[in-house]
């Protein structure tokens, strides 16, 4: 831009010093004011501006286009305000409700068409910790809660047989329960037997039990993967793969529990490899998406990792102990060592090489 077209207009002169000063140079809410205003000049300043008015139309639409990336999605000005409207015209229905009605109208979905309302109402819960909406009251405490970590559960009432027994490996059968009568079980049997408890899985995830002919013997839980893994992404870039790619194909094992009454050796390894064996045609079933490999994290405090290498997983590398809260990571947990079971036959024999 000339010192002859800025000097033409004060405003702009002063609205582009304000540019050479910060790479941010103005917020969202004064950049769109100083926008309607410039429009205005430019209308009564055509001969002068014209250089400036190809800049702005640039440049503006540039840094309204986004403002804030929340779970992976982009949201610009008017998305954001398509949210607040949609809160405030469904505040009397529930969360539930203002959230199905903003992925229809944003037209946000999984892979296989439904929905992504969960994720939705966690963006709603970050828009509302900062101070852009008010939402509305639960109707309801969210189902996880009934099941947290520690809390003691009657097993008697999901008619479960928690006698010790022997268990027959030759007999286990393998059920999805997600979506079906038996995830009230799943829920209920890992949050009380698993070390991490559990609380309502958010995005993709599936459920299984493994039984024999007297009832469930260990439980298997599936979701996505976690978003970035340094060890993970490098193995997947050095296979010639985008990080994307990990957190779309990638499923992670996230909950795997053998329960105290079940008793045989090699149970786990068992287990696990029956329920693997199904994983990729249900996983795609439900959400439209072949997965390539499967993750997991073991907590070497506590596990050696047995049952997933005598499964033929294999030990890649571990994490640093850090974990997501919010927008920042803080190192609140153990390191954990990180294995990976690859599905397609292509990256098995990659991952052997490494």
């Amino acid at each position: 831009m000339t010192r002859s077209v800025r000097s033409s207009c004060p405003l702009i002169h002063l609205v582009y010093t304000h540019k050479l000063r910060s790479r941010h140079w103005l917020t969202s809410t004064r950049l769109s004011a100083a926008s309607q205003r410039v429009r205005q000049l430019l209308w009564q300043n055509q001969d002068y501006c014209r250089e400036y008015s190809n800049w702005a139309a640039t440049n503006m639409t540039n840094q309204t286009s986004v403002l804030m990336t929340l779970r992976g999605r982009q949201f610009s000005e008017k998305d954001l305000v398509l949210i607040k409207t949609l809160v405030t015209e469904f505040y009397k229905e529930g969360r539930t409700r203002a959230s199905e009605e903003i992925c229809l109208a944003l037209d946000w979905r999984q892979e296989n068409g439904w929905l992504k309302d969960r994720a939705c109402r966690d963006v709603l819960l970050r828009l509302e910790a900062r101070g852009f909406l008010e939402l509305p009251p639960r109707k309801a405490s969210p189902a996880g809660n009934r099941t947290r970590k520690g809390q003691k559960i009657d097993t008697a009432s999901l008619d479960v047989d928690d006698q010790p027994r022997e268990v027959s490996i030759r007999k286990l059968q393998v059920r999805q329960v997600k979506g079906t009568s038996g995830e009230a079980m799943w829920n209920e049997l890992v949050a009380r037997h698993h070390y991490l408890g559990f609380n309502v899985a958010v995005g993709r995830s599936l459920k299984y039990l493994v039984e024999d002919e007297i009832g469930p013997v260990a439980a298997v839980g599936f979701s996505d993967p976690a978003w970035a893994v340094q060890a993970r992404d490098h193995i997947m870039q050095s296979l010639g793969w985008p990080r994307t790619a990990a957190r779309k194909y990638g499923v992670s094992n996230s909950r795997f529990v053998v329960f105290p009454w079940a008793r045989i050796p090699n149970l786990a390894s068992a287990a696990l490899s029956r329920v693997v064996r199904r994983l990729p045609h249900d996983w795609q079933e439900y959400y439209a998406i072949k997965p390539w490999f499967l993750e997991t994290f073991v907590d070497s405090s506590r596990f050696l990792g047995t049952c997933y290498r005598a499964a033929n997983w294999k030990e890649v590398g571990s994490t640093r102990g850090f974990m997501k809260v919010g927008s920042s990571h803080q190192n609140g947990q153990t390191e954990k060592m990180l294995f990976l079971f690859p599905l397609e036959t292509s990256l098995r024999e990659k991952l052997r090489n490494l």
